[in-house]
């Protein structure tokens, strides 16, 4: 899996193959992404909305083009499919970001689920559980959540749940 990632980022990047930090980046990027693709998966429904969503993200947040994003979609899926733990992911999350980019991830974490405008229970306990691996006080979920609605223009108020 490192060489897919080293070939990602010498296709996409061209950085020096010494630059620890550059690549170190990537990493973190690819975590990001492979999480945001946990909680896709996590309903065992995954939908065009989703999908479409994590791409919006990915773009956005790491200024990728639409190929770009796509691959790293692609590369965060299948070490998605190799996944055992989340220890890898929330290791490096916690050793490189500060409380408001781990709030930034909850935000997405919860735009990907609330995307399809049902939270499955699935979903949900996910978004839950890696909060607590990051250390995420509670009251910043609860606000992180309720940002994900605003910028997806729902109601916060509201369960979204089809039971």
């Amino acid at each position: 899996m490192i060489n897919a990632i080293d070939n990602f980022v010498a296709k996409y990047f061209m950085a020096p193959s010494n630059d620890k930090k550059f690549h170190d980046q990537h990493h973190i990027n690819l975590a990001t992404a492979c999480i945001l693709i946990e909680v896709m998966r996590s309903d065992h429904e995954i939908t065009k909305v989703e999908l479409e969503t994590i791409r919006e993200i990915l773009s956005k947040n790491l200024k990728l083009s639409e190929e770009k994003a796509n691959e790293l979609i692609k590369l965060a899926e299948q070490q998605a499919d190799r996944l055992t733990s989340y220890y890898p992911f929330t290791t490096l999350v916690n050793k490189n970001f500060g409380l408001e980019e781990k709030k930034e991830i909850m935000v997405n974490m919860w735009q990907v689920a609330l995307s399809d405008h049902n939270l499955d229970k699935y979903e949900e306990h996910l978004i839950r559980k890696i909060a607590g691996l990051i250390y995420v006080p509670r009251d910043q979920l609860v606000a992180s959540r309720r940002l994900a609605c605003k910028r997806l223009g729902l109601d916060p108020d509201k369960q979204y749940r089809n039971l």
